[in-house]
């Protein structure tokens, strides 16, 4: 089957065309032995509102599939990347591969993020035509053979500074928002305790 399809290739909502172009396929291949042809293409990336992206994608029709023992994830040996830009400037892309090794390199030193710059329609004159914006891919390779991934995409506003941390600041956002919770619950048994003690003064006075 060869496919060619139009469209967002990278946004928040769904898994970008980079993770099933270098975490799907590959797991594909290398449990399943599906290796016959079987390929993914970015030919221009598209981001909302806007889309204007196109992939091309070959799938060999596999008459069967071997089974699998994938129970041990393994620890972390390689990461690797891409920080694309589209319709904005190249640097940014740059911030984006810099912001993510800040935070990789103090865990391990295999960590290459390359970047890919793809300057849209506006080269033709064309600027109305697809919508500007950036993300980040990144891929860890486990000491067993599991891949991992996690996808980053830009909003309106967001620079890419923060797209570079946000992948790595998921978790800790949520801790913080259940600490908080936990607070302001012990601030509300604090100050049901302390009323009840009003009360009583105001009987005794009586």
């Amino acid at each position: 089957v060869d496919l060619t399809l139009y469209g967002i290739t990278n946004d928040e909502v769904d898994i970008s065309v980079d993770t099933i172009r270098t975490v799907t396929l590959p797991m594909i291949k290398r449990q399943f032995g599906v290796d016959d042809g079987l390929a993914l293409n970015i030919v221009k990336r598209g981001v909302a509102p806007g889309g204007g992206g196109e992939i091309s994608i070959k799938l060999p029709i596999a008459k069967q599939l071997k089974n699998i023992d994938w129970t041990d994830e393994g620890m972390v040996k390689r990461v690797r990347g891409v920080a694309f830009t589209l319709r904005v400037s190249p640097q940014t892309g740059n911030r984006l591969v810099d912001a993510s090794r800040g935070v990789l390199n103090d865990f391990l030193p295999d960590v290459y993020i390359f970047t890919d710059h793809h300057p849209g329609d506006a080269r033709n004159g064309q600027k109305g035509k697809t919508s500007p914006g950036f993300g980040l891919s990144l891929v860890a390779e486990t000491t067993s053979g599991c891949l991992l991934s996690v996808d980053a995409a830009s909003t309106a506003g967001s620079a890419g500074k923060e797209i570079g941390y946000s992948v790595f600041q998921q978790e800790d956002t949520s801790s913080s928002e259940e600490d908080s919770d936990e607070y302001s619950e012990e601030e509300t048994e604090g100050d049901e305790e302390s009323g009840s003690d009003d009360d009583d003064d105001e009987e005794m006075e009586t």
